[in-house]
């Protein structure tokens, strides 16, 4: 970033935002890891791995939701259409089979 001269802006003393084309924005969240996206969502994923805001795992709600129904699990009561379960299926065919 110093040989193209782009400029960085400091966030909370924790990060440095550096602007890209399109309106987007990235950031080094350590030596190995770049984050990209919209500034607002940046600045919020930053203020979660910093403890500013709750992340998704603290929510109450989604700590109770029952892990074995899987992917959707819930959405039935919603009015949901069903897209969202029968899209999450068809990606979960595609991913590949991994051995741990």
């Amino acid at each position: 970033m110093v040989a193209a001269k782009i400029k960085p802006v400091k966030y909370r003393n924790t990060a440095n935002i550096y602007p890209m084309d399109g309106g987007m924005v990235m950031t080094f969240l350590d030596d190995s890891t770049l984050l990209f996206g919209d500034s607002v969502a940046i600045r919020i994923a930053l203020d979660v791995r910093d403890g500013q805001v709750m992340s998704l795992d603290t929510n109450q709600t989604m700590a109770d939701m029952n892990v074995e129904r899987g992917f959707g699990a819930g959405l039935e009561h919603s009015g949901s259409t069903g897209n969202a379960e029968r899209d999450a299926s068809a990606v979960g065919r595609c991913l590949p089979k991994v051995r741990l």
